[in-house]
């Protein structure tokens, strides 16, 4: 990332990337969504304009014209979608101009739910759902404290 790169936070929260982000980025090179209309809020009064709720998809921003973004960053989102939620995404993901998708994710032997709300996906079915929408999905090693890891995901 660099200072004249775009980034889209999907799935921003309260803006604890935007606080970084937005004052290393030029050019208002700094997006966020998220489905919290407070949280939306709270990054607005906070930030500024650079936020947009949305409903888990990338739908409301791509139904905008929003332009070509290097990064796209997503933590501790895909747990809380369930999987079709995910192939959406990838389907939103594989008609756009994007640089670098990275989203953390729970690792599992099926795509099943893990809880009320969490879910957890094997990367075979990350890897075959993403090439059906013509985007490549790798592992990165990582683990994150709360046994998340990262994927990066690209178009091929």
């Amino acid at each position: 990332l660099k200072p004249d790169s775009t980034l889209l936070d999907f799935g921003c929260g309260t803006g604890r990337l935007a606080e970084k982000a937005i004052p290393y980025l030029v050019n208002n090179g700094y997006t966020g969504i998220d489905i919290s209309p407070m949280a939306i809020t709270l990054c607005r009064e906070k930030y500024g304009p650079h936020f947009y709720d949305g409903d888990g998809t990338l739908k409301k921003i791509l139904d905008k014209g929003f332009p070509h973004v290097d990064f796209i960053f997503s933590h501790s989102v895909l747990p809380h979608l369930p999987p079709e939620s995910v192939v959406a995404l990838f389907d939103d993901l594989g008609g756009w101009d994007f640089g670098q998708f990275f989203f953390t994710y729970k690792q599992g032997e099926d795509n099943a739910r893990t809880g009320l709300k969490q879910f957890a996906y094997s990367v075979k079915w990350l890897i075959k759902t993403a090439a059906e929408y013509g985007l490549k999905v790798s592992s990165d090693p990582m683990v994150w404290p709360a046994g998340q890891r990262t994927m990066k995901c690209s178009k091929v």
